[in-house]
């Protein structure tokens, strides 16, 4: 019989785990979003939005063989996880093994969506490239790699552009 593994948490940790237990365990994975985002992808899709069909992969398609609850972590006590899903249902998860790979949080939803689905994160990131194309000027608050790489991005595809 296989053991029960909940992995909390669908970034790249998270969903990684998930596939590399998929064949040899019953693995639920459990995250607010219903897709896995190719995080080294983020800055490219910003300014080509088109990536994002393949850096925004819905998890049925990245993980067919896992389990998906749809929801966040809000508590976790003597092994079983309370989980609030995207329609305000709590549900007890539990599993022979859990694991916790929640991440860290970001300042806004657009370098880390908070919840939503695969659609609405490919409209997110289109609707940003649009505001892109039609500005002149443009502010970065933040020098951290995503902040440099967007940078270089937008110097690349927009050279005309004035960005701070």
């Amino acid at each position: 019989m296989k053991q029960s593994i909940i992995i909390y948490g669908g970034g790249l940790a998270g969903s990684q785990l998930a596939h590399s237990l998929q064949h040899d365990a019953d693995v639920t994975l459990v995250s607010p979003l219903d897709y896995f985002e190719i995080p080294m992808a983020l800055p490219r899709a910003l300014v080509e939005p088109a990536l994002s069909e393949r850096s925004v992969i819905p998890l049925a398609n990245a993980l067919p063989h896992v389990r998906h609850i749809q929801g966040k972590l809000i508590k976790f006590a003597a092994g079983t996880g309370t989980v609030e899903t995207m329609e305000g249902e709590r549900l007890a998860v539990d599993g022979d093994i859990s694991v916790l790979a929640t991440g860290s949080s970001y300042a806004n939803s657009l370098t880390r969506a908070q919840s939503g689905t695969a659609i609405d994160r490919r409209n997110a990131l289109s609707d940003f490239a649009d505001r892109l194309d039609q500005a002149h000027k443009i502010l970065i608050v933040g020098g951290g790699p995503i902040g440099i790489e967007l940078a270089g991005e937008i110097t690349q595809d927009s050279p005309g552009k004035e960005i701070t």
